[in-house]
């Protein structure tokens, strides 16, 4: 199976700070639009959803690389895939999706799932993390669908014998660049890569535009030390980075760290701030 399967695959090591609830203080329990009765139950997708509003509205980064677009009505993917809601449930978690027939477009070796039936769950742990898990992705009925059921209490094995997916808000650096020495960047809400050069973020804020992260083990300088980056865009549209810290002995040292985004010639530690280009502009 291709990338809508991505589910399905264990989710590996989690970080303890995901910074997720910074998100959602807006759109949580939002109450149904009272005179939306609206029964209808056919497999025409245009007119199901209940008009509820799911909870974790916004554009996430998963575990995998991945994006996941979620908005009042669609559930979809970087990749192409789109799913429309019909149902909502922000008390248990789940939502109810048919498989749009565009998807059939996109699925390798002729599989036809467009028009089919998927159910989407999530679930938030102990440390503030979010996760998901599409349940099913193939029923044959939106009853079908609700039937499905994963394991939120294992998020190990629970998403039918494997891992659920972490999702982190998208940071507003996303995808790949290139800085001013020709050297590659390629940065999600998990890790920022700088050439062979790995970091595991930790905690980051797209208001205050800074991430914390801990330095791989083996692919870094200083491995299991503490870096923070810190990015702005000038007046003239040109983003910066700098990298703050690289060497901290804690998460709470690196973020003390600050830079001068007033100073771009001297501001980063006595050094200039490095632009960063987006691949293919």
């Amino acid at each position: 199976m291709n990338t809508l399967l991505l589910t399905l695959f264990a989710c590996g090591e989690k970080s303890e700070d995901t910074g997720f609830f910074d998100t959602i203080e807006d759109t949580a329990n939002e109450e149904t639009n009272p005179e939306d009765t609206s029964e209808d139950t056919d497999t025409n997708t245009e007119d199901t959803n209940t008009g509820d509003v799911i909870d974790i509205l916004g554009t996430f980064s998963d575990f995998w690389g991945g994006t996941q677009i979620i908005t009042e009505t669609t559930w979809s993917d970087g990749y192409g895939f789109v799913f429309n809601i019909s149902q909502i449930d922000n008390e248990m978690g789940y939502l109810l999706a048919q498989n749009d027939m565009g998807n059939n477009d996109i699925y390798e070796n002729d599989e036809d799932f467009g028009g089919l039936w998927s159910k989407f769950q999530w679930t938030i742990n102990e440390n503030g993390g979010l996760y998901y898990c599409q349940s099913i992705y193939n029923a044959s009925s939106e009853e079908d669908a609700m039937s499905a059921n994963a394991d939120p209490a294992d998020l190990e094995m629970g998403c039918g014998g494997f891992g659920w997916t972490e999702l982190r808000t998208q940071l507003d650096l996303n995808g790949d660049y290139i800085d001013n020495f020709g050297t590659p960047h390629n940065i999600n809400a998990f890790t920022w890569m700088i050439n062979t050069s790995m970091f595991h973020i930790l905690e980051s804020s797209n208001d205050e535009d800074w991430a914390v992260a801990q330095n791989d083990a083996v692919y870094s300088y200083d491995p299991d030390m503490y870096s923070k980056f810190e990015w702005m865009t000038d007046a003239e549209g040109v983003t910066y980075y700098c990298q703050t810290a690289y060497n901290a002995t804690s998460p709470e040292e690196a973020k003390a760290a600050m830079a001068d985004k007033a100073d771009l010639e001297t501001g980063c530690g006595g050094f200039s701030w490095s632009s960063l280009t987006a691949q293919g502009q």
